[in-house]
């Protein structure tokens, strides 16, 4: 800002002025002809020299005239002033001595009025140099001078003297010094006047004189030299007053005559500024305008805040938004500001989404109390809006402890309570609304809605029992009377798969009831009613409930075929009448199952033959169950049907054929639960084809791996008959020991333990339930109930003891007793699969596939088999058994993961064609993991194909519509952040990072957030 003055007077005129008076001051010889050859000629040539600026000769001849006039002393004046000039040459020459000479100059001649000069010669020629401390010590000491001796004068200009002495204080920023000379000299008609003027007028605005700064100015600005300079100073003294109307009549004035002035820049900046601060936000952006146009970096900060909240007030939302959000990034209270304003700027563009990451950053920033929380409640309703329901839980929390105070708490309340009935942590939005002292109707409203969601998840992991209690809680203050069949239903579902049909059946009536007949809760409702009197084996009461389903579903949609089990329901009416010996009725319905290819069509053809032994037609029955064996080896019915053609030979006197259907069935399967009887059957066989001694095998094959078999007690006699008519009693006894070992009278003590042990574990007390069943299979260690070992298994898997919840399960399946035998099969092929023993837990998956009758069973045998493929990476086998689920399950959940896991299938061979379509597609259909798991996978195939947008158009849907654990959200929110990367929209990358970093449970994730944020302020 400062500029030195041109009134500055040069070596040159100084050293004019010099040899002025040391010439007036000399003797004139010039009418004597010798006077050349005079010592004095020597001071002159010096003069001369000086004059023409030759200072070495000059000095020189200065020193050759004080050595020739050593003695000398009529001269004494001139010897006087060539000392002088010698020292003073040595200054200008800039030689060593010449300070030296100087003070011994002032040291010989301390009265001498060449002192004076002296002091002043030095002090001018170090104010030149700009050394102006050493300047003021020599111009000092002629003041002091003038002071002590009144007429000593320096011979120049008392005004330069004290205008130098004010301008150099100036420039030491000794300003109250420099203002005692500038204000003598300001005074004076002067060419000095002027600038001291300015001087004094720049060190009053430091002072905060404003208005004596201001008139200095104003008088500085009557001087051509100081019209440029000055605007900037009197507009900075109305500035610095907030004067700023003033400011303004100055700078439009000032701008309309179009004067040329410095810094025109920061007077623009000035006026944009004080409109700003007078609310006149068109011209302040009038003049941030034009200020900008100059400027070739970014203005800074607190310009810029100011610039982008002039957008806000103008309503240029998108132009704030982009200053706002350089600033934003800050870590200060300006950038709290920043971030809030950029948080309101993208809710009037409506991008809800960025507005909530601008907020979320102003609350976690700590300077303004107002500001965070305000931020914090605008939060949690934007997170609300957007669905973002676990968030929005968290963020309100947190208000409502914070600012217990604050008038929106109540607000905060009630929109606390939606989110929860919104989210899907139900048990703690349970918690919440149980710990509330009052709940009104909408908070009672979400209980029931909450309440059902949470058994609903119950249901779904299989936990039953908890299930029920959820449901209950549901039903305990009814306000939403649909929702509460619904639940009825749910709860009679439970207790179907519970195998409690009785229970089921009062739920299931209240639902058909209350809907009407063509609901599909009403519909559903009948299926179950027709399976609970299956199940009780009352199939005249079941028939009807399966007709009406039957008959509805027969106009069901291509949509709702999935989600539709019509099949099953036309399996179930064909065997109610088939028990009820309405052979036709069946046959028609078997075959329609037949024609129509559906899953059950192994069973049809089986049915079809059981039907055909009871109307007599033995030839066409063996066809049925040859079409069975032939067309379905991996048939649940395989095994059966060999059985049953082997039993339609014995019965018809074929020994040797029906002999070798039971072996083949027996070596095909192995495992089958059918060996027992056909052991017996094959020994009967023997028996009429006269083999005793392989009759005899059978039998105690039979009394041997299966003594508690229902088989058993036959084979035993049979046995005992072979055996005596054979004369090998002996052999009997043996048998008979080992047989009653294992069959114990004792059925009531037997009974008592066991329901004590059962009540235990049927209680969750599962550390009494193992001491228990521990202690009854030690006391019945032959006689004990073949269900003792799967509970005591179940148990230990709920008391987080895998081991041995392993050992017994797998005891369960060895020993072929239990009647809970194929669920131990599943769980040892869990547990093996948890030990990342998968070739083992696929031998139990197949093994249960191969003998289970219950499509169930079946379903979770594909399953595991899908699963452990999957970890093995045989991607062809989980494709075939993940397809086998989707054209055979009937549970639309189990579809889904099937489709699932193909679809991960072809991700992981980079068959991105051909696996985005199926994440996509059960992303649509499944609303549960599975369907999180998809979307989170279909968006990642878009970032890495550069689809940035719609990959966060897929993550926003993800935490929006989908539960996710803590993990899937942390992945969901660092895929998120990577795509504002890929779109440069660095600040809502922040923002997502700081938001993981701050709220992630898992330290995984915030490592990972960490590192990607550093990445980014190293790129910037």
């Amino acid at each position: 800002m400062q500029k030195l003055i041109r009134y500055s007077l040069y070596l040159k005129t100084l050293y004019l002025f010099i040899f002025c008076v040391v010439t007036l001051s000399s003797t004139v010889y010039a009418q004597h002809t010798h006077v050349f050859k005079h010592p004095d000629r020597y001071f002159k040539r010096g003069k001369a020299l000086f004059a023409k600026k030759n200072y070495v000769a000059a000095k020189q001849q200065f020193e050759d005239f004080l050595q020739k006039n050593k003695e000398e002393t009529k001269h004494q004046e001139n010897l006087i002033e060539a000392r002088f000039y010698v020292a003073y040459l040595a200054l200008i020459l800039e030689q060593s001595n010449a300070t030296k000479l100087y003070q011994k100059f002032v040291r010989t001649h301390p009265t001498h009025p060449k002192v004076a000069q002296a002091h002043y010669a030095w002090g001018n020629y170090y104010y030149e140099k700009k050394e102006y401390l050493t300047a003021i010590e020599y111009l000092e000491k002629v003041k002091t001078l003038q002071a002590q001796q009144a007429k000593v004068q320096t011979n120049d200009s008392q005004i330069k003297l004290d205008f130098r002495l004010g301008k150099a204080y100036f420039e030491l920023e000794k300003y109250d010094k420099a203002l005692a000379y500038l204000d003598k000299v300001k005074v004076l008609d002067h060419a000095y006047s002027y600038a001291a003027s300015y001087y004094a007028g720049y060190i009053r605005y430091k002072q905060k004189a404003y208005q004596s700064s201001i008139n200095d100015l104003k008088m500085a600005a009557q001087s051509p030299d100081y019209q440029k300079t000055v605007p900037i100073l009197i507009a900075s003294n109305y500035y610095a007053q907030q004067q700023y109307p003033r400011l303004l009549t100055y700078t439009d004035s000032l701008f309309q005559r179009n004067e040329n002035v410095d810094e025109i820049a920061t007077l623009y900046l000035l006026s944009g500024e004080a409109a700003y601060y007078t609310n006149n936000y068109d011209k302040a952006m009038s003049y941030f305008n034009r200020y900008l146009g100059l400027l070739s970096n970014q203005p800074p900060a607190d310009v810029a805040y100011k610039i982008a909240f002039t957008h806000y007030k103008l309503k240029s939302y998108s132009l704030a938004a982009e200053s706002f959000k350089n600033i934003a990034a800050q870590e200060n209270e300006m950038g709290q500001k920043a971030a809030y304003y950029l948080g309101i700027c993208y809710i009037k563009m409506n991008n809800k989404r960025f507005a909530a990451a601008s907020f979320d950053q102003v609350r976690k920033m700590h300077y303004d109390a107002s500001l965070e929380s305000s931020a914090t409640w605008t939060l949690g309703k934007l997170q609300y809006d957007l669905e973002q329901y676990t968030e929005c839980i968290q963020t309100l929390e947190e208000f409502i402890k914070s600012y217990a105070g604050y008038p929106q708490r109540k607000d905060a309340e009630v929109l606390l309570t939606k989110a929860y009935m919104h989210s899907k942590e139900y048990n703690k939005a349970l918690i919440y609304i149980e710990q509330l002292p009052n709940r009104n109707d909408e908070i009672k409203s979400a209980y029931q809605q909450i309440a059902f969601a949470r058994g609903v998840e119950y249901f779904n992991a299989e936990a039953y029992s908890q299930a029920i209690a959820m449901f209950n809680k549901s039903l305990q203050d009814i306000r939403l009377p649909q929702l509460s069949y619904v639940t009825r239903y749910w709860l009679a579902e439970c207790y179907a798969i519970s195998q409690k049909p009785k229970e089921s059946i009062p739920y299931y009536l209240q639902v058909r009831k209350a809907f009407d007949n063509q609901n599909k809760y009403a519909l559903k409702a009948s299926y179950g009613l027709g399976y609970a009197y299956y199940n009780l084996r009352e199939y005249d009461k079941a028939l009807p409930y399966f007709q009406q389903c039957v008959t509805s579903w027969q106009l069901r949609t291509a949509a709702e075929e999935e989600t539709t089990p019509y099949s099953d329901a036309v399996t179930r009416l064909a065997d109610c009448f088939y028990v009820q010996k309405k052979y036709a009725n069946a046959l028609h319905l078997y075959d329609e199952l037949i024609a129509g290819k559906h899953p059950e069509q192994d069973y049809a053809y089986y049915q079809q033959g059981v039907i055909k032994v009871a109307q007599g037609d033995y030839d066409l029955a063996k066809q049925k169950f040859e079409d069975v064996v032939q067309n379905f080896p991996n048939s649940r019915y395989y095994d059966q049907a060999l059985y049953e053609k082997a039993l339609i030979d014995l019965e018809n006197g074929h020994y040797s054929v029906a002999i070798a259907g039971f072996s083949t069935l027996m070596k095909e399967r192995p495992h089958s639960l059918l060996r027992p009887n056909a052991l017996l059957k094959r020994a009967l066989s023997y028996q009429n084809f006269d083999n005793t001694n392989e009759a005899i095998k059978d039998y105690k094959a039979i009394l041997k791996d299966h003594p508690t078999h229902s088989t058993a007690p036959s084979a035993l006699l049979s046995l005992q008959d072979l055996l005596t008519q054979a004369g090998r009693t002996d052999e009997l006894n043996e048998i008979l020991r080992n047989y009653k070992k294992v069959n114990p009278n004792s059925k009531a003590l037997l009974t008592i333990d066991l329901r004590n042990a059962e009540q235990a574990f049927f209680d969750g007390k599962y550390s009494e339930a193992i001491i228990l069943f521990k202690a009854y299979i030690s006391k019945y260690p032959e006689g004990g109930s073949p269900n003792a070992k799967y509970y005591l298994g179940e148990a230990y898997l709920n008391s987080g003891d895998n081991e041995n919840a392993l050992r017994y399960h797998m005891a369960v399946v060895q020993e072929q007793k239990s009647t809970y035998m194929e669920r131990s099969m599943r769980r040892v092929g869990d547990l093996l699969y948890a030990k990342e023993q998968y070739r083992a837990a696929i031998d139990s998956y197949l093994m249960l596939a191969s003998i289970t009758k219950s499509s169930r069973n079946q379903l979770k045998a594909w399953e595991g088999l899908m699963n452990t493929y999957y970890e093995m990476k045989k991607l062809d086998s989980v494709r075939y058994y993940a397809n086998e689920i989707i054209e055979k399950g009937n549970s639309t959940a189990s579809r889904n993961k099937a489709t699932l896991y193909i679809a991960q299938s072809y991700y992981d061979e980079n068959k991105f064609n051909e696996a985005l379509p199926l994440f996509k597609k059960v992303s649509e259909s499944a609303k549960d993991k599975t369907g999180a798991i998809a979307l989170y996978s279909y968006a990642h195939v878009l970032y890495n194909q550069g689809q940035y947008k719609s990959s966060l158009d897929a993550l926003f849907r993800l935490s929006k519509e989908f539960p996710m654990d803590d993990d899937l959200r942390g992945k969901n929110f660092l895929l998120i952040a990577d795509n504002y990367i890929g779109l440069k929209e660095y600040f809502q990358a922040k923002a997502t990072l700081n938001s993981i970093i701050a709220r992630s449970p898992n330290r995984n994730i915030v490592t990972e957030a960490r590192k990607k944020l550093k990445s980014i302020e190293d790129k910037k």
